[in-house]
């Protein structure tokens, strides 16, 4: 894990660190890695419900532009 953080030098760039357990410093740090196969399946989610988009922006907290700003895309 050092050598990856010391050749892409993310503490220099970006300022983020890892902390003694590997946790990523500071929290808002976010990080992968991603692999794949030629035979690998991917898939993504079926879009949802105008319902679906209502109860959950309404256990979010948000209101209806908010709901429209982060869902309309997943929406059918």
């Amino acid at each position: 894990m050092n050598t990856i953080k010391n050749l892409l030098e993310v503490e220099q760039r970006i300022g983020m660190k890892l902390t003694e357990s590997y946790a990523m410093w500071s929290a808002a740090s976010v990080c992968g890695w991603h692999f794949s196969h030629p035979a690998s399946n991917y898939f993504t989610l079926g879009r949802i419900d105008e319902d679906q988009a209502v109860d959950y922006a309404k256990r979010k907290g948000w209101d209806e532009k908010t709901m429209l700003k982060w869902l309309s895309v997943a929406m059918k």
